[in-house]
């Protein structure tokens, strides 16, 4: 699966917004969760959105996050994005 990938650190005090050329899926992992993605094991995201261009993320608590950005069956080409954490 190709995918673009965020790491970050954040506390429910920050923001994060996530902005997309074009719709795409984008998940919300735990470090945990994440490195079960990449092995192709089951794992729980901490949040899911679909068909998205763009929004704004709450962390439940202080940790090491990771945005995961699938392109989907229904684009063709490159998908751009930002991930900014304020």
């Amino acid at each position: 699966m190709n995918y673009l990938h965020y790491k970050f650190k954040a506390d429910p005090n920050n923001d994060v917004k996530v902005t997309l050329n074009q719709k795409a899926n984008v998940f919300l992992l735990d470090t945990a969760g994440y490195y079960k993605y990449r092995l192709g094991k089951s794992y729980r995201p901490t949040a899911e959105y679909t068909d998205v261009t763009s929004l704004h993320v709450k962390v439940p608590h202080k940790s090491t996050w990771h945005i995961l950005i699938e392109h989907g069956d229904y684009f063709k080409g490159t998908i751009k994005a930002t991930v900014d954490v304020f």
